[in-house]
């Protein structure tokens, strides 16, 4: 992600979102509808619980064919307060 010039956005760091967004291009300008496959991803990163686990899940688009391409699934179970 980093060679790309990607970042991740987390809850509570809008501002901090708010200020690399002014460092980086923008490549797809609210362009969402490419004339060719693989011209541009999408991705999502979010989670959600199930018997006391919690799962996060990240999937990858093409917007062309609007079809997941890849994701990743992994759990992370709380065993305890800090």
């Amino acid at each position: 992600m980093r060679d790309m010039g990607l970042v991740s956005i987390r809850q509570v760091s809008r501002s901090l979102y708010a200020d690399e967004a002014r460092k980086h291009k923008n490549y797809l300008n609210q362009e969402f509808d490419p004339d060719a496959p693989n011209k541009g991803w999408v991705s999502d990163i979010t989670y959600f619980k199930c018997n006391e686990k919690s799962y996060y899940i990240c999937v990858i688009i093409d917007l062309y064919a609007r079809k997941v391409i890849g994701f990743f699934l992994c759990f992370y179970e709380k065993r305890g307060t800090l």
